[in-house]
């Protein structure tokens, strides 16, 4: 029996130095509360040789929008790493900004400003694709709905939670569509009364009522 312990103290001993070594060797420590390195350097993940991810040392990300460089967690495509098309990265950088950027595709980014925060989404290549494979787009602010595409496709603008009845439909109890100049005062807009044979709006800041009479004819009265 003796004999048989001799021989095992060793080679257990050979073997806890070789698994824990790995991890001493360049200040990276294990068996304690946390997993890394202590030396100025990005923490590197790898699976069977290949490097799959890191965690950034130096500054090595660049924030596509604001321009500004930071850290965080680096997470490379597998089948062409370091170079590839599919990395994905998620850090941050100074002024606290949070930034996903999606290798060549676009970038989502939480911007801290003198105006505030708010979230940018920059998109390259050929832009946006924008998708709902069932249901509806809505566009809420402060919760409540201000815009729909409905499930027939149609763009419905409003306070209420409907689909449009046509291609476009605006809903307001004021003036619904404005037509304006970039330069200049002239405007026209376009508003449907309570009453729905009535049309009103301004021609270069001159109120005009369009009314639609029984002949189905249209009478032009100026409101000087």
């Amino acid at each position: 029996m003796k004999k048989y312990v001799s021989i095992l103290i060793p080679i257990t001993f050979v073997l806890s130095y070789h698994t824990y070594g790995q991890w001493q060797l360049n200040g990276n420590t294990v068996g304690s509360a946390y997993i890394g390195t202590n030396n100025a350097a990005s923490f590197r993940i790898f699976t069977e040789g290949v490097h799959l991810a890191s965690f950034t040392y130096g500054n090595s990300i660049t924030a596509p929008v604001v321009g500004t460089v930071g850290d965080g967690l680096r997470i490379f495509d597998a089948t062409n790493p370091l170079t590839g098309p599919g990395i994905l990265d998620l850090y941050t950088t100074t002024g606290n900004r949070t930034h996903v950027q999606f290798a060549f595709n676009g970038s989502i980014n939480g911007t801290g400003s003198a105006s505030g925060t708010r979230m940018d989404y920059l998109a390259n290549g050929a832009g946006f694709w924008f998708n709902a494979t069932s249901g509806r787009a809505i566009w809420n602010v402060g919760g409540i709905e201000n815009a729909r595409m409905g499930t027939n496709g149609y763009w419905h603008f409003g306070p209420s939670a409907v689909d449009a009845a046509r291609r476009v439909e605006i809903q307001d109890n004021a003036q619904q569509l404005r037509l304006s100049r970039a330069t200049g005062p002239g405007l026209t807009e376009f508003y449907v009364r309570q009453m729905v044979d009535f049309l009103s709006c301004q021609v270069e800041g001159i109120p005009v009522l369009l009314t639609l009479a029984t002949l189905a004819t249209i009478q032009l009265n100026a409101l000087m």
